[in-house]
């Protein structure tokens, strides 16, 4: 069980250091502190959200520099998961999607994403990182709520596609773990298929065949911007 947890949140114990030293009289050098970079309260992540997203990606983003690009609500008249799919490939360094909604079956609050480090290149096939840092990782999905997994990404596998339905697929419908956003937004399916041959995203036994339908809320695009980028466009 802590081979899985460690796998899930491999930056686990550095996070810690960061909210733990806010309880302390000195806190630890650093140039910034999480909780110094949450942007509009209106935004899905939230203190709690962004320290469990950072207990997975601590050194892959600059987040100084890390604000919400893109804001999609499923009932506005710019709500295409063709549109979702250009955003994300013009994005210049890294990307993180997040999609925030209630499980069908359950009513349950739910978010899960997609981590894109090379967002021009990782959706025709998943970029190797720098192979000395095993810090740094390629493309893969997970799940903040309301269970927390990590599905990592196939280097030189396509990472996602937009479908002869017009839907956004990340991975392969069947073959591991896929996310799919339908065509309007309106809906999100996150799919885990363990008996899986050299899937795209690989889904993790433990969590065994199974899928998740949301009733989608709201859809965001966060990358690093520089300051003169620094500014939501809502779509």
């Amino acid at each position: 069980m802590f081979d899985d947890a460690a796998k899930g949140m491999p930056c686990l114990f550095k996070s810690f250091c960061y909210i733990l030293s806010n309880f302390t009289t000195a806190r630890l050098e650093s140039n910034y502190y999480i909780e110094d970079l949450l942007p509009d309260p209106k935004t899905l992540l939230t203190l709690p959200l962004l320290s469990q997203l950072s207990s997975i990606l601590h050194d892959n983003i600059c987040w100084e520099d890390f604000k919400q690009l893109h804001f999609y609500k499923p009932d506005s008249n710019l709500a295409e998961a063709t549109i979702v799919a250009n955003n994300i490939t013009s994005v210049h360094g890294v990307a993180v999607l997040l999609v925030s909604g209630k499980i069908v079956k359950t009513g349950e609050d739910a978010i899960f994403g997609a981590f894109i480090p090379e967002p021009s290149k990782d959706g025709s096939n998943i970029q190797p990182r720098d192979e000395d840092r095993d810090d740094l990782f390629s493309c893969f999905l997970f799940e903040l709520s309301p269970v927390h997994d990590v599905s990592w990404g196939n280097v030189g596998r396509p990472g996602w596609s937009v479908t002869g339905n017009d839907e956004l697929c990340f991975g392969e419908n069947g073959n591991g773990a896929a996310l799919v956003l339908g065509k309007s937004l309106e809906t999100a399916s996150l799919i885990r298929n363990v008996e899986q041959q050299d899937p795209v995203f690989i889904a993790n036994a433990w969590r065994g065949n199974g899928s998740m339908q949301l009733d989608v809320e709201a859809i965001e695009v966060w990358a690093e911007l520089s300051p003169d980028q620094d500014k939501y466009e809502y779509d």
